[in-house]
């Protein structure tokens, strides 16, 4: 994992005088995104997610990057890193990979996401940073779960500017009361295994939460907070984030107006309507967009959105709708 150092703080404008209306140059940093039209369900309870955590806390440690931020949702996930272009691309090959090992050993299935459903885009400037990373941190929000941003536990919106004087790193709602940081010293080699499959390859001083390294070992906070400056700025980047206008530059998926997983529950009933209660592989091309035009006409959902409930290409999906 990457040290912070003179030239990471000039490749991301720390330090720099900031000009009303006048960008500064950012270096090194890239926004990777999965593309969540081509599964149905990645992580699909919470023991996927805290495997998908402790995979990033177990791929890090072998690339020279520093990540950002992070969000993982339940059918796609984003990345901010910063590091040379080949290294950030390799940290999420493989990060892609050694998931989908585990999770396909999990549940006896071949992972639904290959490397190449991973792309990414060229952070170039201060403003677009901060944008960038408050977007991939705003995902829970925009995708209707029920609660802010930063009390969702699989990003890293609430390690950012979350230190206090009794100096507790995170603030987890449904850990409040019942936290407890256990050493990694202090586990023994099966519950080591049992967090990343690989005995003795954490540092000793990181710290676990409910079977979950704890993220702040791995995410730049203290970096990001430099960026921002202060928690206002912080505040205001989240709130006023554009979240169509980088959809467009991104190609990333789009607001929601009813939950992915409210709608996967009203696309099979539509199956069993449909369908006689077929599943979705078993459909051709044809009844897969006979269903998209009545998820469009029934719920009036977004091309992305109905593009990953069927199981169609976006952009000759959105034509047809």
């Amino acid at each position: 994992m990457k040290r912070v150092d003179d030239i990471v703080l000039h490749d991301l404008a720390i330090g720099q005088r900031a000009v009303r209306g006048i960008t500064l140059p950012v270096k090194n940093c890239y926004h990777f995104c999965s593309d969540g039209s081509k599964v149905d369900v990645l992580f699909a309870r919470d023991e996927d997610y805290i495997l998908a955590m402790n995979r990033i806390a177990l791929t890090i440690l072998d690339y020279d990057i520093l990540i950002l931020a992070f969000c993982l949702m339940d059918n796609h996930f984003h990345f901010i890193l910063y590091g040379e272009q080949d290294e950030c691309v390799n940290f999420i090959r493989e990060y892609t990979r050694c998931t989908g090992i585990a999770l396909a050993k999990r549940y006896e299935t071949k992972f639904k996401l290959d490397k190449s459903d991973v792309s990414y885009k060229i952070i170039d400037n201060d403003q677009y940073l901060k944008t960038a990373i408050c977007y991939v941190l705003r995902n829970p929000t925009v995708g209707r779960l029920p609660f802010p941003a930063w009390f969702y536990p699989y990003s890293s919106c609430s390690l950012v500017f979350a230190r206090n004087t009794y100096g507790n790193p995170w603030c987890r709602p449904f850990w409040s009361e019942t936290i407890h940081h256990t050493k990694i010293s202090a586990l023994s080699p099966r519950e080591l295994r049992a967090l990343g499959r690989t005995a003795g390859r954490f540092p000793t001083d990181w710290t676990v939460i409910e079977k979950m390294i704890f993220p702040g070992h791995y995410v730049a906070v203290e970096l990001v907070e430099q960026i921002f400056v202060t928690p206002r700025a912080y505040l205001y980047f989240i709130s006023s984030c554009k979240d169509q206008a980088l959809d467009d530059e991104l190609g990333c998926f789009t607001s929601l107006t009813i939950p992915d997983k409210e709608m996967r529950e009203n696309r099979d009933l539509l199956l069993q309507e449909l369908f006689a209660g077929a599943a979705l592989r078993q459909l051709n091309v044809a009844q897969r967009t006979r269903l998209a035009h009545l998820l469009k006409s029934r719920y009036g959902c977004p091309a992305k959105q109905i593009a990953r409930l069927v199981g169609l290409p976006y952009p000759q999906l959105a034509k047809l709708l």
